[in-house]
C-alpha cells in the first residue's frame, strides 16, 4: 500500500493547525490521513472538533466518528476509485462528538495516494 508522504508544507500546515487555540472557529478544518480505514495522522483541529483528545483520534477507525446512517457515504469517499456524484464529493455528514452529539460537517478528500489501498488526506470542516 502506498502512503502519501508528508512534505515540509504539509508538516507546516499541520503544525500551524496544532498551534491554534482551544476553541474551533467556524470553517476550521480538521485534517486526517486515513489508510485502510484507520486514521494514521491527525491535526489538533480534528480533536477539537470531535471533542476527543488528539491521542484518542490517531489509530482509530475513521468511519467510527460518524453517524451510523452516514458511514456508507463516508466509506465510499475513501474507496480507491470513488464513484460519487458531484453532490457526494463534499457531503454534509454527522460527526458524532465524544459527548454523543451529532456535529454537521462537510468532508472532502484533499489528496489521494495511488495503489490498491491508498492513503487519503481528508478534510473535515465544521459548518
Amino acid at each position: 500500500m502506498f502512503e502519501i508522504p508528508l512534505d515540509i508544507e504539509d508538516i507546516e500546515r499541520l503544525s500551524a493547525a496544532n498551534a491554534g487555540g482551544s476553541s474551533l472557529s467556524a470553517g476550521e478544518e480538521g485534517v486526517v490521513v486515513v489508510k485502510q480505514g484507520i486514521i494514521r495522522k491527525s491535526n489538533e483541529a480534528m480533536a477539537r472538533l470531535s471533542g476527543y483528545g488528539h491521542e484518542e483520534v490517531v489509530d482509530t477507525i475513521f468511519a467510527s466518528f460518524f453517524h451510523r446512517d452516514d458511514i456508507p457515504l463516508v466509506e465510499s469517499i475513501c474507496d480507491p476509485i470513488p464513484k460519487l456524484t458531484e453532490d457526494q464529493k463534499t457531503p454534509v455528514v454527522r460527526l458524532i462528538g465524544k459527548n454523543g452529539q451529532p456535529i454537521p460537517v462537510r468532508i472532502s478528500v484533499g489528496a489521494r495516494g495511488k495503489g490498491s489501498a491508498p492513503s487519503h488526506r481528508i478534510k473535515i470542516r465544521n459548518i
